[in-house]
C-alpha cells in the first residue's frame, strides 16, 4: 500500500519536462494543469503473505500515464520516466500508447511493479 511512486517518478530528468507541480496520483490532474504532465493510480495492491506473521511487504501494481500536447514530448517524457522506473529497480511496461479524442494529448501508458516494505 502506498508504493513510492513520486519519490521514484522525481528524478531532475522527468522533473524538467514537467516541473516540480508536474506528477498527480489519483490517476488525475487538475483541469487547469498545462501539459506534458504525469498521473498515476494505484490498480492492485497485494500483500506478501508469509506463513510466520503479517506481510511486510506489498507489490502493488500501478498505472502510470503521460500526456503531452506533442508527440514527439510525449515520447520524450516516456522514456525519461522509463528511465526513472529503471534506475529504482522497478518493473515496468508499455501498455499503450494513443491520441486522446477529447484533450487532443497524446498519452503514453506505463504498467509499473513495485515490490515495497509496508509503510
Amino acid at each position: 500500500m502506498f508504493a513510492p511512486v513520486e519519490e521514484v517518478l522525481s528524478t531532475p530528468s522527468v522533473l524538467a519536462i514537467v516541473g516540480p507541480s508536474g506528477i498527480w496520483g489519483s490517476g488525475i490532474a487538475p483541469a487547469d494543469q498545462p501539459a506534458p504532465y504525469v498521473v498515476w493510480q494505484t490498480v492492485a495492491d497485494d500483500p506478501y503473505v508469509q506463513l510466520s506473521g503479517a506481510p511486510e511487504d506489498d507489490l502493488d501494481e500501478v498505472q502510470i500515464d503521460v500526456y503531452a500536447a506533442v508527440e514527439a514530448q510525449s515520447k520524450e517524457l516516456a522514456r525519461a520516466v522509463r528511465a526513472a522506473l529503471d534506475a529504482a529497480g522497478v518493473v515496468n511496461a508499455v501498455m499503450f500508447a494513443a491520441r486522446e479524442q477529447n484533450t487532443k494529448l497524446f498519452r503514453i501508458s506505463f504498467r509499473a511493479d513495485f515490490i515495497h516494505r509496508r509503510q
